[in-house]
């Protein structure tokens, strides 16, 4: 015995989600949970941890395929995030805004790029963050192949007076090309 809801159904075994004949158990009778048809084993403070920045990057980081840093407004130049790769990688980036990028005055604020190469913007150019917001993101999704690098270009924010604001953090995950 079932019964439908607007986004799945109920029954003895729990509720599932799916188009008919192709449902997924999301929550069994027990109160397990599950994804792909996979249980979900880990402990609520374990998927909290997982599913914060920090507890992500440790994860990615400890595969050896996460790479992350904070760039504040007082940074500079040039910082090759990713180095050359051997081979053909898919990146996803994910550019987190943790200082509102707004103008002082008469200072402008930080700018950040990020390119394939030194003083690149093949990912992201220097005009993607004015004025953003604090817990802005910029998801971007590319590739990388051998003599590719990610490399991040921040010109700092000018602070002669009211100073300009603005800082990231970016993130890149890749993973080889099948």
């Amino acid at each position: 015995m079932y019964s439908h809801t607007k986004s799945g159904f109920s029954s003895k075994n729990g509720f599932a989600v799916g188009k008919k004949g192709e449902e997924q158990t999301v929550i069994d009778t027990n109160g397990s949970l599950y994804q792909n048809f996979t249980q979900i084993t880990a402990s609520a403070a374990e998927l909290n941890a997982a599913t914060t920045s920090a507890g992500a990057w440790a994860t990615l980081l400890e595969a050896g395929n996460g790479y992350g840093k904070d760039y504040l407004k007082t940074a500079s130049g040039d910082d090759t995030l990713v180095a050359d790769p051997v081979g053909n990688y898919d990146l996803i980036l994910i550019v987190t805004v943790i200082e509102e990028f707004a103008d002082g005055g008469t200072d402008s604020q930080t700018l950040v790029k990020i390119g394939k190469a030194a003083a690149g913007s093949d990912y992201m150019d220097d005009t993607a963050l004015t004025d953003a917001a604090v817990g802005t993101q910029i998801i971007i999704e590319d590739s990388m192949a051998s003599g590719d690098i990610v490399n991040v270009n921040v010109t700092a924010a000018e602070d002669s007076g009211t100073g300009g604001t603005g800082a990231v953090n970016v993130m890149a995950f890749i993973k080889a090309q099948s």
